[in-house]
């Protein structure tokens, strides 16, 4: 369901009023190996830039979009491609069948670095086969401590990766791209233990690894407008914000009682954090809480509470209006 949710608030975009103005962006591509029928281009929060083609073998595919900010697109789902307004950007993308291979990048050359390096770390967690979506971890049965230390491990070479061409990529896209990739291990890490108890019906207790309630003592939260641009980092919010209030508890010798409905949820978020990323975690947890539909007539409520109280992104407000229609 997390992972469902995180698609969503792509979907409907985390798009802020800092954005510049509009500027011409040039994508390309071509395919050869492929089985599918379409290719698709996605924009992250931008889904009215979204594109398909029928597949044709090798055949070239190119089009315009005007960008006023960065954003995530990904090409057949699988390939990851970061764009800044005015960026041109050719990927050569080969496939087996179904099975991604390899993507050659060419064009401006800022792109080109930043995309090479996507791809170069998710190259690697591919070779080292480390399963991103912790269930998928979890249904083979793979131990809390084996994947916690593997968490670790791939997060350790894929920021290596990443800061030998820092000084490469504009800063913009590398703190989008470190917060992107950065959130999802650090989710994995603080969330595996307690989606092994959930499968296998077990207290938490006994899927806790070594280490556990003392991986993030120097974690510092991220504030800067790009990471904030990020739908992983939101989620993440949600995550740590439960994984420092279980750890405090469990510090103060207390018994850990999370918010067992929307409003006290909605209400320990709101004192957890402060500022943007309280505005932030908030949209994201209410976006989540009107998907659902479980309770449509809470969330709107909470809703106008947020708007009224916490909501100063103009985005923001405009996209949970239209979804409380």
């Amino acid at each position: 369901m997390k992972r469902i949710v995180l698609a969503f608030i792509f979907c409907i975009g985390i798009h802020f009023v800092f954005a510049g103005p509009l500027k011409k962006t040039y994508i390309s591509a071509t395919v050869s190996g492929y089985s599918g029928s379409v290719v698709d281009f996605e924009f992250m929060g931008k889904e009215d830039l979204n594109m398909q083609y029928a597949y044709v073998e090798n055949k070239q595919m190119e089009f315009e979009v005007e960008l006023d900010d960065i954003v995530l697109m990904k090409l057949n789902a699988f390939v990851w491609i970061y764009l800044q307004p005015g960026d041109k950007i050719n990927a050569a993308v080969q496939y087996d069948g179904r099975f991604f291979k390899t993507v050659e990048f060419t064009g401006t050359p800022e792109a080109v670095i930043a995309n090479r390096v996507c791809n170069d770390m998710r190259s690697v967690r591919i070779e080292n086969r480390y399963k991103l979506d912790p269930r998928a971890a979890a249904a083979v049965q793979t131990a809390p401590h084996n994947y916690y230390a593997a968490t670790q491990k791939e997060w350790k070479v894929e920021k290596e990766i990443l800061e030998a061409e820092k000084v490469q990529i504009p800063s913009q896209i590398y703190n989008y791209m470190y917060t992107e990739i950065e959130s999802q291990f650090l989710s994995n890490l603080i969330t595996y233990p307690m989606v092994c108890a959930s499968m296998a019906k077990e207290s938490i207790e006994k899927s806790m690894p070594e280490g556990f309630w003392t991986v993030l003592d120097d974690y510092k939260l991220r504030e800067d407008e790009a990471s904030l641009k990020s739908g992983a980092y939101m989620s993440f919010l949600l995550d740590y914000k439960n994984y420092v209030r279980r750890r405090d508890a469990l510090k103060m010798d207390v018994i850990y009682t999370p918010a067992n409905d929307m409003k006290s949820e909605f209400e320990d978020i709101a004192s957890f954090y402060e500022g943007s990323l309280r505005e932030g975690a908030l949209y994201f947890f209410l976006c989540n809480q009107i998907m659902s539909g479980k309770d449509f007539d809470t969330a709107q409520k909470l809703s106008k509470q947020y708007l009224k109280k916490y909501n100063q992104n103009k985005e923001y407000r405009k996209n949970l209006t239209e979804m409380m229609k």
